[in-house]
């Protein structure tokens, strides 16, 4: 399957467009805290007997066309709660910082 994309990746983007959101929204007088994330996905298990039997679970565009690779598909829910690395206790805000008078 070469049209999927690992679930890492995602991942990794959508840390990165949270990063950026903070990042535009530090100077603004309007912040948001950033609470859970849910993502719902359908993935494509997929075993590969060549390397070593590596699997890998791909995002997948599930349109209903046969698989010519051994697959099967599957819909999962993540839900990431959001930390900063130097306050892992505090939500972070897509803004940075809380407003003045907030903890």
């Amino acid at each position: 399957m070469d049209d999927g994309v690992e679930l890492a990746e995602i991942v990794r983007q959508l840390r990165g467009e949270l990063a950026l959101a903070a990042w535009q929204g530090e100077h603004q007088e309007l912040k948001f805290e950033l609470g859970p994330i849910e993502l719902e996905f359908h993935v494509v298990v997929e075993k590969s007997k060549a390397g070593g039997g590596k699997a890998r679970v791909l995002v997948a565009d599930v349109d209903g066309r046969r698989q010519q690779t051994s697959s099967i598909t599957h819909r999962i829910k993540l839900t990431l709660q959001p930390r900063l690395r130097d306050e892992p206790d505090r939500s972070p805000h897509i803004a940075g910082r809380a407003l003045d008078g907030e903890e």
